[in-house]
C-alpha cells in the first residue's frame, strides 16, 4: 500500500502544483488588469 501511494504521489503533487500555478496566474492577471484600469 505504501509503495502504491508513493508511486502516485508525484502525479498528485504535479496536479496540485499545476492547479496552484493556474490560480496564481489568474490572480496576477486580474490584479494587473485592475491596477491598469
Amino acid at each position: 500500500m505504501v509503495f502504491y501511494t508513493s508511486s502516485y504521489l508525484p502525479h498528485i503533487f504535479a496536479y496540485i502544483t499545476s492547479y496552484a500555478n493556474r490560480e496564481a496566474v489568474e490572480w496576477a492577471f486580474v490584479h494587473y488588469t485592475r491596477k491598469k484600469a
